[in-house]
């Protein structure tokens, strides 16, 4: 019998500067049945930039990116060779269809050559993420999001053949996959010493979390060496990654989530500071206007005119946020008398 399933999955999620981050960040805002900002006030505050050459160079969730702390997201893993799995599992089209049956998103490695509206199609081999939501018996396809060849995230149909023949043509020693299942049970609590201790670190360039600090430079440091990186790639390849300033213009949208919510719970009284927050916010906007121009212009006036913004944005933000801080920390030691 044909049939037709799809899973909950906000197809315009608050993140989408990478894969990683929207497929979580789209799972949870589909369906979280309670107010998901306290949760999400306590991450994506600091950041990292790799200092050495990296496929992500500019990192803004620095710990727990697929949300597996305190179970929000439940993973079972799949990781075979070949044949064991073909064995076990049979056809991954079947197999597939029945972990979406169970209610898991099904997150993986495929070769995008295979996939039809990828830049990589029927050019070359590359393996990448795929992210599966559903499925359609009828239309003979998968329903998937993420972003195709117009760089847009979008919600998209992969033929059952191309996945098939996606994950039959991986140079991988093994089959990966997770299946990714909401917790229902989750919970959203707001963690001021956490929020604290972060933004602490992002100030003054740091971290305090037990991760490898090797070539990478951290908080507001690592955005402007962001900046500089910029000017490099432009003067050398004239390009610029523009998720890169995407992901600066959500860091900078949560920065300003962050400061409205608590002022608003009254952990802070100076409205000034949301103020500056939504300042630095529409500051972002422009920088990855002007990154997206780059793409179709590139002219070496624009790097320079991003790196200056970026410079002026951070200067704003190390201001405000030390301030904000202050407040925060003396209401809670206040509160603590």
């Amino acid at each position: 019998m044909n049939k037709k399933k799809i899973i909950p999955f906000e197809e315009h999620p608050y993140s989408i500067a990478y894969h990683s981050l929207a497929f979580t960040m789209g799972i949870l805002q589909a369906n979280a049945t309670e107010d998901i900002t306290p949760y999400l006030c306590g991450r994506y505050i600091n950041c990292y930039f790799f200092l050495k050459p990296e496929d992500n160079r500019f990192i803004t969730a620095i710990n727990d990116v697929w949300m597996s702390e305190g179970n929000i997201i439940i993973y079972e893993r799949v990781d075979l060779f070949p044949d064991v799995y073909k064995a076990v599992y049979g056809d991954c089209v079947d197999d597939f269809r029945k972990c979406i049956d169970r209610g898991g998103y099904v997150e993986g490695i495929y070769n995008e050559e295979c996939i039809q509206g990828k830049k990589a199609f029927e050019k070359y081999y590359y393996e990448h993420e795929f992210f599966l939501i559903g499925y359609d018996d009828e239309a003979e396809h998968f329903i998937s999001a993420g972003f195709l060849n117009d760089s847009r995230f979008q919600v998209y149909a992969i033929p059952y053949d191309d996945m098939r023949k996606s994950i039959d043509t991986l140079k991988a020693p093994k089959i990966c996959y997770n299946a990714m299942r909401y917790n229902i049970k989750a919970k959203f609590e707001l963690n001021i010493q956490k929020i604290i201790r972060e933004l602490d670190d992002y100030v003054n360039s740091t971290t305090s979390l037990s991760i490898d600090r090797r070539d990478r430079s951290f908080g507001i440091q690592a955005i402007l060496d962001m900046a500089d990186h910029f000017i490099e790639t432009t003067e050398k390849d004239n390009y610029i990654d523009f998720r890169y300033t995407r992901a600066l213009m959500e860091h900078k949208f949560f920065m300003n989530m962050r400061v409205d919510y608590l002022i608003k719970k009254g952990y802070v009284k100076d409205n000034n500071y949301l103020d500056a927050a939504q300042s630095v916010y529409k500051m972002s906007e422009q920088i990855h206007m002007l990154a997206l121009k780059y793409t179709v212009m590139p002219k070496q006036h624009i790097a320079g005119n991003i790196r200056k913004l970026i410079i002026e944005m951070q200067n704003i933000e190390i201001d405000y946020i030390n301030g904000f801080l202050f407040d925060l920390k003396n209401t809670l030691g206040g509160a603590a008398q």
